[in-house]
């Protein structure tokens, strides 16, 4: 999806195109507001999104890089083209490409997920059991919910073998 910057006639389509004109435009320091503008306008274009949408592990690594350079010391790039960036927003985006590149070596990136924390009944707490099997609207889970209590019970009922 080509991604247009508001405002300057940049635009990128993939995040090894996003890192080029990176470097392409973040180069020599020009003292002029416009131009700054225009660097915080890019750096500010590659979102969270966009860096999970990414497949490309070189780049991932390479804006990881870049990224965690740029928290510390932005001379390596002239000034730095992130510091209209927060430490925060820099070690968000490299933490983010770091695990991007991650998923993408285990596969899990490639795995289907369903949305949403797993439930597992049995791994619940008593207490929160109990107050789901009060409040959930879903009958299909306090079905689920009762039949873990009472494998819990019958689980306590019997004897131990030690105990013969």
């Amino acid at each position: 999806m080509l991604r247009k910057i508001p405002g300057t006639a940049l635009s990128w389509t993939t995040m090894r195109d996003w890192l080029a004109l990176v470097y392409a435009v973040c180069g020599p320091i020009r003292a002029r507001s416009r131009e700054h503008a225009r660097r915080e306008r890019l750096c500010r274009s590659l979102t969270i999104a966009n860096i999970r949408a990414c497949l490309d592990v070189e780049t991932l690594e390479e804006a990881a890089d870049l990224f965690d350079r740029s928290r510390y010391n932005n001379a390596h790039l002239h000034h730095g083209p992130f510091r209209s960036l927060t430490r925060a927003e820099c070690a968000e985006r490299m933490v983010e490409c770091h695990n991007q590149a991650h998923r993408i070596r285990s596969g899990a990136a490639f795995r289907e997920r369903m949305p949403g924390p797993r439930f597992d009944p049995a791994r619940t707490p008593m207490r929160a059991l109990d107050r789901l099997l009060q409040t959930h609207p879903d009958l299909a889970v306090v079905e689920a919910l009762r039949a873990e209590k009472r494998r819990r019970f019958e689980h306590r009922a019997q004897p131990s073998p030690m105990a013969a």
